[in-house]
């Protein structure tokens, strides 16, 4: 890897952060959810920017799943619903 790549990594790592310590101070007196999930998710991406690109893409696939099976979970309480 290259000294430019790394530097590049670092600073793209470093963004993340900051935007993470944002959020994060934004949402401190914060009651709203919505707040406190960007900076749950900029914390993830915050950690995840540490991963290899094969490891992230793993961590990515997983969280597709469970959206999916959440979304599959939802459709079944609408069909059982209108069935009753």
């Amino acid at each position: 890897m290259t000294v430019d790549a790394l530097q590049h990594g670092k600073a793209h790592r470093d963004a993340l952060f900051r935007r993470y310590v944002d959020l994060r101070r934004l949402a401190e007196g914060s009651e709203d959810q919505a707040d406190h999930q960007q900076v749950a998710e900029a914390y993830r991406d915050f950690l995840r920017s540490h991963l290899a690109r094969d490891e992230r893409a793993i961590l990515d696939l997983e969280d597709e799943i469970t959206r999916l099976r959440a979304e599959v979970a939802r459709l079944r309480r609408l069909h059982t619903g209108a069935a009753a």
